[in-house]
């Protein structure tokens, strides 16, 4: 009947479709706006503009993926400073408050009671002075 070749027309023009595409997907060379425009080879006009109606929205999904991935970087990293901020501005605070129990003198950020002693592996570990003293 007239109906099934219609039908029948249709899926061959698909398979045909998908025949060309994988062919000029496999071509070495990369295909851009003026090879899909190209009507040379007896190729389908119909068939280049769905083509380029595919990779269009296919770029603009994968760029929307990538805007997005981009914005939860960005995010995740200004909260990653903005935790690291607050943190050093805490253990400034600790720190400054721990100098002033000890006695400290906080303007130039000596402390009052330790010296430095240099050991033989090089580390420098800090004596009392009072230690120090008796030695």
């Amino acid at each position: 009947s007239k109906g099934d070749n219609n039908n029948h027309g249709n899926s061959e023009d698909k398979n045909t479709d998908l025949t060309r595409w994988k062919n000029l997907m496999q071509s070495p060379v990369p295909l851009d706006l003026i090879d899909l425009m190209d009507h040379r080879n007896g190729l389908n006009p119909d068939y280049f503009t769905r083509g380029l109606v595919r990779e269009a929205l296919r770029q603009m999904a994968l760029l929307r993926r990538r805007k997005s991935a981009l914005l939860m970087l960005g995010e995740s990293v200004k909260e990653g400073l903005k935790i690291r901020d607050d943190t050093d501005a805490a253990a400034k605070e600790i720190a400054l408050n721990v100098k002033q129990e000890k006695g400290s003198d906080v303007t130039t950020g000596k402390e009052d009671d330790c010296v430095a002693d240099s050991s033989e592996t090089g580390k420098d570990t800090y004596a009392k002075k009072t230690k120090r003293s008796h030695d």
